[in-house]
């Protein structure tokens, strides 16, 4: 459900189920993933393994691209940790809102959606 216009929702590829809500945190590189805090949502281009070293204090993830199958994934899955993939998600989302990853399980499909300011967690 996904209203004509709202840029507060984004469509997107479940890559490992869950539900999570945090502090969007865009980063270019795994290099610089030390950087995100405990509780934060990461966006960035494309899953690696990489991302994997130290993501456990992240709440969710949210690529633009990268593979349902993949090993981030799979570590995803395995860890308990939402990841979706939205192309043009760093075009159409800000760093520093508070956001919902809503990928549910056993469903081809889930959303990125902005919560207001005020969000609690």
């Amino acid at each position: 459900m996904s209203p004509e216009g709202d840029d507060t929702w984004l469509p997107a590829l479940v890559a490992a189920p869950g539900r999570a809500c945090g502090i969007l945190h865009p980063l270019d590189s795994p290099s610089q993933s030390g950087a995100a805090k405990p509780g934060e949502i990461l966006l960035s281009g494309q899953a690696s393994p990489e991302w994997a070293r130290g993501f456990e204090e992240l709440r969710g993830f949210v690529f633009e691209g990268g593979s349902v199958l993949g090993l981030l994934a799979a570590a995803c899955r395995e860890c308990g940790h939402p990841m979706v993939i939205a192309p043009d998600a760093r075009g159409r989302l800000q760093g520093g809102q508070p956001m919902e990853v809503d990928a549910p399980d056993g469903f081809p499909h889930g959303s990125v959606r902005a919560l207001g300011e005020t969000a609690q967690f």
